[in-house]
């Protein structure tokens, strides 16, 4: 019996576990996100919040730590590409839609990288576009990414660096991003940065079809498949749904 007993407190503590971790609502989500995804890859709850931060007007480090690091736009000839983790034919895509990407460099050893766009950001595993409303001083970020060994360090400023470097010599002010909520430590990191949250929309995908539920009106949205795809605008003032269209 104390074995059955000890049996029952574990599997207690891992359920309740998302509970303390994210609070109620967010954990129940959490739980059902996994569970879906038990049953299949193509099912799961994608719980976003939308924030917006200002690009720095001088770099976040110091020159005394950052003296040997400099960024560097992604072209189809980097040869960074043979080290991130990110596929040819993802990086050809992007370039062809046009996306941007730059590298953040340490003594010539890759930090990580960033990307973003000012033309409207399709993302695959929600198949919603998301669009700015000023696309001339404004954009939109996605796939920040650190290699493992420098995330305990510098490396996710450095990256942050390297983009903003690049956003301000195109004079663009302000990035919008989408984070998981799941994804606390990237909330934290992006509120050191001075993000503010616009809006929040949870995402359920099953197969094809997507539900969107949001605070702002109409409060629930249907995309399916390629034929009806969701699309939303990130401003200063909040979320607008737009439109939905198919995609060619």
């Amino acid at each position: 019996m104390t074995a059955i007993f000890k049996t029952i407190v574990a599997c207690a503590k891992r359920l309740t576990a998302p509970l303390r971790e994210f609070g109620f609502g967010l954990g129940v989500l959490y739980l059902l996100d996994r569970s879906l995804r038990a049953l299949s890859s193509a099912w799961g709850i994608y719980p976003y919040a939308f924030v917006v931060q200002p690009i720095p007007e001088k770099p976040l480090l110091p020159p005394m730590m950052s003296k040997h690091g400099r960024a560097e736009r992604l072209t189809p000839s980097s040869p960074w590409l043979s080290e991130a983790p990110l596929a040819s034919s993802v990086f050809a895509e992007r370039l062809a839609r046009g996306d941007c990407g730059v590298v953040a460099l340490r003594k010539e050893q890759l930090l990580g990288y960033a990307w973003w766009s000012a033309k409207g950001y399709f993302e695959q595993e929600v198949r919603c576009t998301f669009e700015v409303e000023d696309a001339a001083r404004a954009v939109f970020d996605f796939d920040v990414y650190v290699r493992p060994e420098h995330r305990m360090g510098l490396g996710f400023i450095a990256v942050w660096d390297a983009l903003s470097e690049e956003l301000r010599q195109g004079r663009v002010e302000l990035t919008y991003s989408r984070i998981s909520r799941f994804n606390l430590a990237s909330l934290r990191a992006h509120s050191r940065f001075g993000a503010k949250e616009v809006g929040r929309v949870v995402f359920m995908r099953a197969g094809g079809l997507t539900l969107a539920v949001s605070a702002q009106f109409p409060f629930l949205r249907i995309g399916m498949g390629d034929g009806l795809q969701l699309r939303l605008s990130l401003g200063k003032a909040g979320l607008t749904w737009l439109t939905s269209r198919g995609r060619s």
